[in-house]
């Protein structure tokens, strides 16, 4: 039987990524895989609000987040 490597992440309501790994632009350091559709769905204007207000991106499913301050504050808001 072989391992899911996925298992840690299932039943998160995203991944953090540096930004290095996928590519993305300066200014952003991270990138945020929203991997729970039904929920952000649900929060969608408070995740563009929240975005607007700490600098942050939304494109598509992700999000870019500009540095380790805002990851920080994305985590506590968000977890």
């Amino acid at each position: 039987m072989s391992k899911d490597v996925f298992e840690p992440w299932r039943g998160s309501r995203f991944i953090i990524a540096p930004g290095h790994l996928v590519d993305v632009d300066d200014p952003f350091q991270y990138i945020i895989i929203l991997t729970d559709i039904a929920y952000w769905h649900e929060n969608w204007e408070k995740l563009q609000q929240w975005c607007e207000e700490y600098n942050s991106e939304i494109l598509g499913m992700t999000v870019n987040i500009p540095d380790d301050k805002m990851l920080v504050l994305w985590t506590l808001r968000w977890s």
